[in-house]
């Protein structure tokens, strides 16, 4: 992840977006989300790598905010035997950032 504080980061993230001030209960979900003892590879290590890669990513081209808002929420919502955790998390997110 960026030097950037991971929470601060995401606050940034969600204000860009035309989110609300009050994050901060959104990126505990998210953070708690991501730390799942379950979690084999969608873990906090695999978000982290993705962000990276976002970061060193040429800018041209795709709305970064939104790309970097899909790492945030991808899988989420993971449940190992569940088939619909990318619909899930994306209807989180959806429902989430503007009502942060």
């Amino acid at each position: 992840m960026s030097v950037e504080e991971p929470g601060r980061r995401f606050s940034d993230l969600v204000h860009r977006l035309g989110g609300g001030p009050e994050v901060g209960w959104l990126y505990a979900a998210l953070a708690a989300a991501w730390a799942e003892p379950h979690r084999v590879y969608h873990g906090t290590g695999h978000l982290r790598e993705c962000l990276a890669e976002l970061d060193g990513a040429p800018a041209d081209g795709a709305d970064r905010s939104t790309v970097e808002a899909a790492l945030w929420f991808h899988d989420a919502v993971y449940d190992p035997k569940a088939r619909d955790n990318e619909e899930r998390s994306a209807d989180w997110a959806a429902r989430s950032i503007l009502a942060a």
